[in-house]
């Protein structure tokens, strides 16, 4: 479990970009040395898209609960991959759920 923010996609971008292409053909290698010259404290979503060609690196994530939006989620279960059980829930949703067990309900 961990909180997923656009920032940490930002910093993690290289080492993704690694794990999903681990021997990059031309076209790949150049997309990596280019995140590699980032300065990933400062880089944005947008220069993240510019380099690679779409937004899907870095953004706000889609609760799987309310289906809304976010840039900060809970990540649940695994990390993602094509076959992985993952789940990402806004803040509300996991204030709502805490609110399903009856101790913490009381609190």
């Amino acid at each position: 479990m961990k909180l997923i923010t656009i920032r940490s996609q930002i910093l993690e971008v290289v080492t993704r970009w690694k794990g999903q292409y681990p021997k990059p053909k031309t076209d790949k290698l150049a997309t990596l040395r280019k995140l590699q010259k980032l300065d990933l404290t400062t880089a944005t979503e947008n220069d993240l898209k510019e380099i690679i060609g779409n937004s899907s690196w870095a953004g706000p994530r889609k609760c799987y609960e309310c289906q809304g939006y976010f840039d900060e989620v809970l990540q649940v279960g695994e990390e993602p991959d094509y076959e992985a059980c993952t789940t990402w829930l806004c803040k509300n949703c996991v204030e709502k759920a805490l609110k399903l067990f009856p101790v913490l309900a009381e609190v």
